[in-house]
C-alpha cells in the first residue's frame, strides 16, 4: 500500500498512478486502517482530471473518505470532509453530507462546542426537506416547546410535522398528533 502511494507521488503524470491508489486504499481497508485509507481517498479526490464522471467520483472518493474518517473516530476530520461535500452538485452526497454533519454535531459535548454550525446544519436539512431526517429534528422543537409550556408554539411547529411532504417519518407523525391532541 505504501509502494503504491509512493508510486503515484513520485510519478504523478502517470496514466496508472488513479489505480495504484485505489489499490493502496483498497489494502488501508482490508487492514482496518481507516485513516490511512481515508488519506489516499483524498489524495484521490485532489487530483486534477478533466471530465464530469471523474468530478463524480472524486466526492465519491472525499466522501467515503469521511465516512472512513467517522467510523474511525475522526469525527473533527470527518466533519471538515462533510462541510466540503454540503456545496456538492451530487444530491445523494450532499444530503448524505448533511446528514451526517447532523449526527456528528449532535454527539454529547460535540454538539454544544459547534451550537452554531448545528443549528445551520439541521436548518438546511429542513429547508431542503432531507426525509425522515427533517421530520424528526422539527419533532425535536415541537417536544421542546411543549416540555416549557409553550403551547402555541408547540402546536404551530407540529402542524409544520403534519404538513411535510415526502418520507416523512412515520413517528414523527403520530408524536405531532399526540402533542397536539394533549394541547
Amino acid at each position: 500500500a505504501q509502494s503504491s502511494k509512493k508510486y503515484a507521488q513520485l510519478f504523478p503524470k502517470e496514466n496508472n498512478r488513479i489505480e495504484y491508489l485505489l489499490r493502496s486504499a483498497k489494502v488501508y481497508e482490508g487492514l482496518a486502517l481507516l485513516g490511512k485509507a481515508s488519506s489516499i481517498l483524498l489524495d484521490l479526490s485532489n487530483i486534477n482530471t478533466i471530465g464530469k464522471k471523474f468530478v463524480t467520483q472524486q466526492e465519491g472518493w472525499k466522501k467515503l473518505a469521511a465516512d472512513y474518517e467517522y467510523l474511525s473516530g475522526d469525527m473533527e476530520n470527518a466533519a471538515k470532509i462533510y462541510l466540503q461535500l454540503v456545496s456538492s452538485t451530487n444530491k445523494e452526497i450532499r444530503t448524505l453530507s448533511l446528514v451526517n454533519l447532523e449526527k456528528i454535531y449532535s454527539l454529547r459535548g460535540h454538539g454544544k462546542l459547534n451550537s452554531k454550525k448545528h443549528t445551520e446544519v439541521i436548518d438546511q436539512i429542513i429547508v431542503q426537506n432531507i426525509q425522515p431526517e427533517s421530520s424528526l429534528l422539527l419533532l425535536k422543537n415541537v417536544e421542546k416547546y411543549y416540555l416549557n409550556n409553550d403551547f402555541p408554539l408547540a402546536f404551530a411547529e407540529a402542524k409544520k410535522v403534519l404538513k411535510m411532504k415526502g418520507d416523512t417519518s412515520s413517528y414523527a407523525m403520530a408524536k405531532a398528533r399526540l402533542i397536539q391532541a394533549k394541547i
